[in-house]
Parts: C-alpha cells; structure tokens; sequence
C-alpha cells in the first residue's frame, strides 16, 4: 500500500442504491443440537 488513492472533487454521476442481499446473522449461524449428558450423574451421586 506505498501509493495513496488520490480523491478528487468530481461528480459521481447517477447513483442509485443497492438492495439488502446479505443474509441474516441466524441464517448464517449453524444450529447445533444441545445434548445433556446425564451418564455420569448417578455414579457421583452413589459414592457421596
């Protein structure tokens, strides 16, 4: 990056906006299903 971008002051012409098509956050995030594990829980519990 030794060569800076110069900007002039010159008209941009017509402009005009651009729709939303990036998707959600959520849609992005991968969902993975939560599983307890309760093997271990009696075991501890016999030996207190």
């Amino acid at each position: 990056m030794k060569n800076r971008i110069q900007y002039t002051d010159e008209p941009m012409g017509k402009v005009r906006p651009v729709a939303d098509f990036l998707p959600t956050p959520e849609e992005l995030a991968l969902k993975e299903e939560t599983v307890k594990e309760k093997g271990s829980t009696p075991f501890y519990s016999k030996n207190q």
